[in-house]
């Protein structure tokens, strides 16, 4: 009995020292049972003792995922530490699992599980975002998954296609639509390729596409010329039956013209764009399929615009600098993607009225003599397959060349009226017709008046 008692009381004795001596221990355990972070970003795994301890305590943490043993010290005096982990780019949400390895030194407690999320996928909200130069501007985006977002790394910025910095904006809620507003100056007039950023990763889906206008620019109607020149466009929509006819009246007559094509012209009539292209004339864009532009989205009015120039690039290799609205119905929206496109916005001072057959051949002929006010930078409309044409047009330029004006291509025009055409977009170059092409057309094709307008502007 006597010895049963002294074993009890032994082992009672050991099982109090190992409940002292256990308590004595610190405990260590992550600040957070789990945790959340974009894939490619830095995560601070924190760890945490009961007590602080009088010596710096090392820790070694086990990366359940990857194998790997990591260290952190908690400083001597302190109760709190972290560790920096690297993560990927994922293309699905994954996930870590660290455990805090036993010592003799200290108690652990939980695991931690770090969930590594996708970056977000941001998608620009408008297929054109419009701005002027000089006033606020607005680029609205939105998140196609928003539980990637994280509070601690929600700021987000825009940038433009040099890398330059336009706007930083936090995302507070990415279930709902952001908007970076910033002023553009005048050294951002024209395109422009927009993508947004969370830190060093790209996490637009595509660019998005801007435009910079120009407050003080207007669209082309009457020119001021200060020699006898004008210019002609032709409208060029959907049939080509008469080019033979027309394109043999302006050589009669020695004049360019500038002929404003659909991409359905030069889609279905490839041989009559070659033709007038063949022959000198300065080729221009007059949309896609002729639709009324005010009526259409802003993304179909910017392939409105840009289709024709891919046809024109393909077919004829020239890259047109002008472009005339169908109907001539346009706005400032409009004539900023025309001008981003590199293009200027060409209406008229006169017209044949020749597209319908509302006017007589009487009245259409009056028009396109001197039943207009035509003189130095008149800019005209008629139709390639204008009613009462080629008839009508070889009357007007016979009328013309009795004024004593010289009919040129309207880029030309332009150039001679002292104005310049709107700058090529930056990650493009103009096929043929560049600004130097233009500003010495004159030079090259009429001497005589290149050295006229010289004469003149040396007069001033």
């Amino acid at each position: 009995m006597k010895k049963f008692l002294v074993a009890l009381l032994t082992i009672c004795l050991t099982l109090a020292c190992s409940v002292a001596l256990a308590a004595s221990k610190p405990t260590v355990s992550f600040t957070a049972k789990s945790g959340n972070v974009n894939g490619g970003f830095e995560y601070e795994l924190g760890v945490k003792v009961s007590k602080a301890q009088e010596e710096d305590l090392s820790i070694d943490i086990l990366n359940n995922t990857t194998g790997e043993t990591l260290t952190v010290v908690i400083p001597a005096g302190q109760t709190t530490a972290s560790l920096t982990i690297p993560t990927q780019v994922v293309e699905k949400k994954d996930k870590m699992t660290f455990s805090l390895v036993k010592t003799d030194a200290y108690s652990v407690g939980s695991m931690h599980t770090l969930n590594i999320l996708q970056l977000p996928k941001v998608q620009f909200y408008l297929a054109v975002s419009f701005g002027t130069a000089g006033k606020e501007m607005s680029v609205i985006v939105q998140c196609n998954n928003a539980s990637t977002v994280q509070k601690n790394n929600n700021t987000f910025t825009l940038r433009d296609t040099d890398g330059t910095v336009l706007c930083e904006k936090v995302w507070s809620n990415a279930s709902n639509r952001l908007t970076f507003k910033f002023t553009p100056d005048e050294g951002m007039i024209g395109r422009h390729k927009f993508t947004v950023w969370l830190g060093d990763h790209e996490v637009s889906i595509d660019d998005g596409y801007g435009t910079v206008a120009d407050p003080e620019r207007k669209v082309v109607v009457e020119l001021d010329t200060p020699i006898p020149l004008m210019a002609i466009g032709i409208d060029c929509g959907f049939n080509g039956r008469k080019t033979d006819d027309i394109l043999a009246v302006l050589e009669k007559h020695n004049v360019k013209c500038t002929f404003f094509m659909t991409g359905y012209f030069l889609r279905e009539f490839p041989e009559e764009a070659v033709k007038i292209y063949q022959a000198g004339h300065e080729i221009a864009n007059h949309s896609n399929t002729h639709k009324h532009m005010k009526e259409l989205s802003s993304y179909n009015q910017l392939r409105q615009l840009q289709i024709p120039t891919e046809e024109a690039e393909a077919l004829l290799g020239v890259t047109p600098r002008l472009f005339r609205p169908p109907h001539g119905e346009y706005n400032s929206n409009i004539a900023s993607i025309a001008r981003a496109e590199g293009m200027e916005v060409v209406m008229w001072s006169a017209t044949y009225h020749d597209s319908t057959g509302k006017y007589t051949e009487k009245q259409i002929y009056n028009y396109a003599t001197e039943g207009s006010d035509y003189g130095p930078g008149s800019v005209v409309l008629c139709h390639l397959d204008g009613y009462y044409q080629p008839d009508t047009l070889d009357a007007g330029l016979t009328y013309y060349e009795s004024l004593g004006l010289q009919v040129v291509p309207i880029s030309a025009l332009i150039y001679a009226s002292g104005l310049e055409l709107p700058e090529t977009p930056s990650d493009k170059e103009a096929m043929v017709y560049t600004d130097e092409y233009w500003a010495t057309w004159l030079e090259r094709n009429l001497p005589e008046y290149a050295q006229m307008l010289e004469d003149v502007n040396n007069a001033e």
